[in-house]
């Protein structure tokens, strides 16, 4: 009969030669053979031949329920912390923050100057298509007698779509900065609570 091994964490029985458990993941180390008893109403090991579970205080009937058992000698791993699981939890979104964060910024300064660059190059002659463009597009809409007409419209037209795509980039950076902050909060009080 193959000799079984308790988990030290949760309990489950593991075959002997096994490194992890197979239920709960802990550490199953090689030491010295033991008797414990196992508290029917926790499951925790005590040491053979206790009256009392020194987790929850039932009363092991005869000593609780004889087992070998493998004595625990390499310290386990230390414990995730909830910040860190939290952070690795939300490393994409956060990463989607910045880049909407960046390009937000790019398309709001980089537009606007645009914009202005395009109305210098327009005004001092550059461009003498764009302004026959702009003219027969005013003269379809019934603008021609304002001078300039066209070049402002266009101007103050990219001017607007480049402050409202830019700061929705930036606003959709902001949702993401605040879903993380509000699971931080969620989420470690959570964990806190389910410790």
């Amino acid at each position: 009969m193959q000799q079984m091994l308790t988990c030290p964490k949760c309990g489950a029985q593991n075959a002997e030669g096994q490194k992890f458990c197979v239920d709960c993941g802990a550490r199953l180390a090689s030491g010295i053979q033991q008797q414990t008893a196992v508290c029917a109403n926790c499951g925790l090991q005590n040491t053979a031949g206790q009256k009392y579970c020194v987790a929850c205080g039932g009363k092991l009937s005869g000593g609780g329920q004889q087992q070998d058992s493998v004595t625990q000698q390499a310290p386990s791993a230390p414990p995730v912390t909830a910040d860190a699981k939290l952070s690795q939890k939300y490393a994409l979104l956060s990463i989607t923050a910045i880049i909407f964060r960046i390009i937000g910024l790019v398309v709001l300064v980089g537009g606007i100057l645009g914009s202005l660059a395009l109305a210098v190059l327009a005004v001092q002659g550059a461009m003498p298509e764009l302004m026959d463009l702009l003219d027969r597009g005013m003269e379809i809409l019934g603008v021609v007698e304002v001078a300039g007409a066209g070049l402002a419209v266009l101007v103050f037209g990219s001017i607007v779509g480049s402050l409202l795509c830019g700061l929705g980039f930036l606003a959709f950076s902001e949702l993401c900065n605040a879903v993380i902050t509000i699971e931080e909060n969620t989420g470690s009080q959570d964990l806190a609570r389910s410790q």
